[in-house]
């Protein structure tokens, strides 16, 4: 949207500009110019019902699985996490900065540039995603989870040439000297995550509701589940699963 708001703004300019030197002014310019405005618009408001779908959503299944809708990716806006059809968090992406959002936008970040997320359970616990500054040249991307004002854990995204030629995207979560695995490939909406080779769970983005996301843990992991099914939710954003 704010592409394309730019756009409009430096074509009026031109056309300003255009008139105040050679005093002509063309209509058909003016109007190709507001198709750009017209566009925008159209964005924005289709972001808004986005937004305005992931806040409101609530699942129809009866199972146990953790369970979020996740279409509107640039925004602060809240958006609700489920295990089976109780809710159990919510949590929204934040910019530390208010120019970062515009960068993301304009030069097609999509979604996923100054990516940092909050979420707050309904129990009163509350987790920040935090991204960590690094050299411009920087490979990959990590983030703190931080947990009441403690880093706990740290978070970091994998590419590498080896992925990149199995067409595969990751990301390791290190915790307590454990570090655990996301894996996913690049044509499949499905995310496995290792510790040790062990899969220990797994998530897919649903077939019939194309933003509706579902994740499961194996028996065993209750302590570190919540911690999991946060970060394969960043890695839905970052990765665009």
């Amino acid at each position: 949207m704010w592409y394309l708001l730019i756009l409009y703004i430096v074509a009026l300019v031109g056309i300003a500009l255009r008139f105040v030197i050679t005093g002509q002014f063309e209509w058909s310019q003016f109007g190709t110019c507001s198709l750009f405005l017209l566009g925008a618009l159209i964005i924005g408001a289709a972001q808004r019902w986005q937004a305005k779908r992931d806040l409101t959503y609530k699942p129809e299944q009866t199972d146990l699985e953790w369970n979020t809708y996740l279409s509107e990716r640039y925004s602060a806006e809240k958006k609700m996490l489920y295990k089976g059809a109780e809710k159990t968090a919510e949590y929204r992406r934040f910019y530390r900065k208010w120019r970062h959002r515009l960068v993301d936008e304009i030069f097609a970040g999509h979604g996923k540039w100054f990516m940092n997320l909050s979420f707050e359970w309904t129990n009163g616990e509350r987790f920040a995603f935090v991204e960590q500054k690094g050299s411009i040249f920087r490979v990959n991307d990590t983030w703190h989870v931080v947990h009441n004002e403690q880093v706990i854990a740290k978070v970091k995204t994998d590419y590498t040439i080896k992925n990149a030629i199995r067409l595969q995207e990751g990301i390791h979560l290190e915790i307590n000297g454990k570090t655990y695995y996301f894996k996913s490939s690049t044509i499949s909406s499905k995310t496995d995550v290792f510790l040790d080779e062990e899969r220990v769970a797994s998530g897919m983005r649903s077939h019939i509701m194309r933003f509706q996301y579902r994740f499961d843990t194996a028996k065993g992991n209750e302590e570190i589940e919540p911690l999991l099914v946060m970060t394969y939710i960043l890695f839905s954003y970052v990765h665009r699963q």
